[in-house]
């Protein structure tokens, strides 16, 4: 019971922060063309599923190391959060989900990410599972991109607009 209270004070804390985010950045309503970013996992990169204990519970986990691509000639500045990656990403397997460190939660908070024209950046994301018979299925990770216009100033509070949103999604991998 005590693990029970604790995880749903903790769910609560990370649906504040993710509140968080979308009140304090200012986002952009411009449409984004599915050929300006890509998103890619290296399957030859994916370490194999090790047993471990996550949250009291035996499980499987792994990360994925996952490449953003920005192929515009702009600068990328987009939404972030420093812990809850659950914001950003999602899993298309409903075996698997994502992994964060939930003891850092406190630690957690709204960031602006940036990626200059033409680069990549290469995100460790912790995958799990707590069905042994998940080896060998496939994924893919969809990123929610939103991007930045500007920084907000103190007390300068916007929302986001439904027009804002953009989902892009990774190849597909085996996880073993």
């Amino acid at each position: 019971m005590k693990k029970t209270a604790s995880f749903l004070i903790l769910l609560g804390i990370i649906t504040a922060f993710s509140s968080l985010l979308h009140a304090k950045l200012s986002l952009s309503g411009v449409k984004i063309d599915g050929s300006d970013y890509q998103l890619s996992i290296s399957e030859a990169n994916i370490p194999m599923l090790k047993d471990t204990i996550f949250g009291g519970n035996k499980c499987l986990i792994t990360y994925c190391p996952l490449t953003l691509t920005n192929n515009t000639n702009d600068t990328l500045r987009y939404a972030g959060m420093q812990v809850s990656w659950w914001d950003i990403y999602g899993i298309n397997n409903k075996d698997f989900s994502l992994a964060a460190d939930y003891w850092n939660v406190f630690k957690n908070g709204p960031m602006v990410c940036v990626l200059p024209p033409h680069q990549s950046l290469t995100t460790n994301i912790k995958i799990i599972t707590y069905k042994s018979y998940s080896r060998g299925e496939t994924i893919k990770i969809a990123m929610h991109l939103q991007k930045v216009v500007r920084i907000p100033k103190v007390g300068d509070i916007r929302s986001i607009r439904s027009d804002s949103n953009f989902v892009i999604w990774s190849n597909e991998v085996a996880i073993h």
